[in-house]
């Protein structure tokens, strides 16, 4: 419902200033890091604006033609809105006390002007939440931050992808991913992660398991069989086999202004890919872990794996790659952004700045500075060259020089919801609820559980 207006949204900065002019955003990105909001956060949320000649009259919340952004502001720090049961919303209407006063709502007239700020409205009072709000509240459904970014770059609806390394060795397409798991230990071994070692007395084996998915490409195009071997990290313990874990992670924010930057320089823009980034780096801690399933070679009674690398799965991993990746970036004299320590940069006769997510690099300067930089890190890591850069996170990226405009898209991530939902053929509502609608508390027998709707939330935020 709320999917479908953002497919036909398309919001196009305004010429505020020289970098940001050129670039194209859909909706669908981020919706909060929007210039303007949509109509709908208009008609929910109290705006400020200009006041009109006649101060008395509410008029309607103005457009983006009659309004500039700084006119905008959101009010802040005001209350949720608060769902009640029938019989306490049609109480509440008749309440009123001083502490309380009645809110006009749009298109009324005012009966006092101190009711609210000058030329603010209100689409309705702001209550209390019951007391029993979460009281049924399954907080395990609930996808946290994390999960949701993760959710936005994978390919989540493919049911062809297999859960286990016993259903991926005997799925109709064994071959694929039998050749992918072989490729993943090859990897491990190139990178000489781990060593066989006697059993450590009181050592804390970590089990490991399989993860597979299909990379597609912008069309949606199984372009690769993928296969990653996971430590179960959840059986750490703080202060034995990990300490910090805290690393940074690449912002979209950082990642329209460089786009947008360089649409209006015109400088090359590429993308490359690390291949199994986590084993390049070191681990402090001592970490030792059983034989995976499909390791190729012998079992030695009594021995288990010390893991020398970091490996999947391993709470400090992520934290051990920023470090590695941070030493290649300062001996090629470049430096992290201050407010995005994911973007670094390169001030030189040639100026060049990498955007970093995980082990995907965006690649932004002069020909020369980038032609530079791709040779000097497939030194160092192996990397896939990708070239143009078309597709990253998820997000479908199209540019024309010619123009000197970059259009972001996330059509077919908003596509594989639809289809998650059952919702392919659903039609383009502005107001998916009646606000006239009364909220009664649920009953276990009326409750239909087929429909997550915390999960549709999660994967639209």
């Amino acid at each position: 419902m709320t999917v479908c207006l953002m497919m036909k949204i398309v919001l196009k900065t305004k010429n505020h200033s020289s970098s940001s002019s050129n670039l194209h955003v859909h909706n669908s990105l981020i919706p909060s890091t929007s210039l303007n909001p949509p109509e709908e956060v208009n008609q929910a949320l109290p705006i400020q604006h200009e006041p009109s000649e006649n101060n008395n009259d509410i008029q309607d919340s103005p457009t983006d033609e009659s309004v500039s952004d700084s006119s905008i502001s959101y009010l802040q720090n005001s209350s949720p809105l608060a769902f009640k049961t029938a019989s306490e919303a049609e109480s509440v209407q008749d309440e009123s006390s001083p502490e309380s006063p009645s809110l006009p709502s749009r298109k009324t007239k005012r009966s006092n002007n101190n009711d609210l700020p000058k030329g603010w409205v209100m689409d309705s009072v702001p209550e209390k939440a019951p007391r029993d709000i979460t009281r049924k509240i399954d907080s395990s459904n609930i996808i946290n931050e994390k999960r949701q970014q993760f959710a936005k770059g994978a390919a989540l609806f493919n049911s062809n992808t297999p859960k286990t390394y016993l259903e991926a060795i005997s799925s109709s397409s064994s071959e694929d991913w039998k050749r992918a798991i072989d490729d993943e230990i090859a990897s491990i071994e190139e990178n000489q992660v781990w060593l066989p070692v006697p059993i450590p007395n009181g050592a804390n084996l970590l089990g490991s398991t399989w993860g597979f998915c299909l990379n597609e490409n912008e069309s949606g195009i199984i372009i690769r069989h993928k296969a990653r071997l996971c430590v179960q990290g959840f059986s750490q313990t703080e202060g034995v086999d990990y300490n910090n874990t805290y690393t940074p992670t690449g912002r979209l924010a950082s990642l329209r202004f460089l786009l947008s930057y360089c649409a209006n320089y015109n400088h090359e823009l590429q993308q490359m890919d690390v291949q199994t980034a986590f084993l390049h780096a070191v681990t402090k801690e001592d970490v030792f872990m059983k034989y995976p399933q499909g390791y190729p070679h012998k079992k030695e009674p009594g021995t288990c794996l010390k893991l020398v690398k970091s490996l999947y799965g391993l709470k400090q991993s992520p934290r051990c790659w920023y470090q590695k990746l941070s030493e290649v970036f300062s001996s090629s004299n470049f430096k992290p952004c201050q407010a995005n320590p994911c973007l670094f940069i390169k001030k030189a006769s040639s100026f060049c700045a990498v955007y970093v997510h995980v082990d995907d690099m965006l690649i932004r300067g002069v020909k020369e500075a980038v032609e530079s930089f791709k040779i000097n890190i497939k030194e160092i890591f192996k990397m896939d060259n990708i070239g143009d850069v078309s597709y990253l996170l998820g997000i479908k990226i199209r540019r024309n020089r010619r123009n000197g405009t970059i259009l972001l898209s996330q059509q077919l991530y908003i596509d594989k919801i639809l289809k998650e939902f059952g919702m392919e053929n659903c039609k383009s509502v502005s107001t998916p609820m009646d606000p006239k609608f009364k909220l009664v508390p649920s009953t276990d027998s009326n409750q239909d559980l087929s429909f997550s709707f915390r999960k549709a939330v999660g994967l639209l935020d």
